[in-house]
């Protein structure tokens, strides 16, 4: 009985890994197990970028690195896509809030100026929510729309600067 307990323990494990992967796989909430395009903040000389560097790259995704730049040296503005009460309870410091829902009624949307950069952001990884207000704002003229997919939950991790209200 003792010489079954680990080849059953590999089993389960190895079943339980598939089983996750697949779930994973077919979940349109899941995680992404491929790299979606370069989000690192390192230049190849082993340099951290610069805020200019970061806004005219490509990829349209930043790293929590990359958004840490941003915010630091307040090269961009920074929106937070969720609904007002998850502002209201917290937010990253000095953002506006644009509710996705209703960006395209939202007065805070029209004040904006339409090539300023723009760093959007919701709950975390999962959450589409900033991706549907950059949507939105691209298709009202906004031009330097970054996203933030890490969110509150990577930025509130990393313990940088957040408005809270108690």
């Amino acid at each position: 009985m003792i010489k079954k307990s680990p080849i059953q323990a590999a089993v389960i494990l190895f079943g339980s890994l598939i089983a996750g992967l697949a779930f994973n796989n077919f979940n349109p909430g899941g995680v992404s197990l491929l790299a979606s395009g370069p989000s690192t903040s390192i230049s190849a000389s082993g340099n951290t970028l610069t805020p200019h560097e970061i806004l005219s790259k490509t990829g349209r995704t930043l790293s929590l690195a990359e958004t840490q730049v941003l915010f630091e040296s307040k090269a961009a503005v920074f929106i937070d896509a969720r609904p007002p009460s998850f502002y209201q309870a917290e937010h990253i410091k000095s953002a506006i809030s644009v509710y996705y829902k209703t960006a395209g009624l939202n007065p805070a949307l029209d004040k904006l100026k339409k090539n300023d950069p723009y760093v959007v952001y919701c709950k975390g990884p999962n959450c589409n929510q900033a991706q549907l207000l950059a949507d939105t704002m691209h298709k009202a003229g906004f031009t330097k729309i970054f996203l933030f997919p890490g969110g509150m939950q990577e930025w509130r991790l990393a313990q940088y600067p957040m408005d809270r209200t108690p």
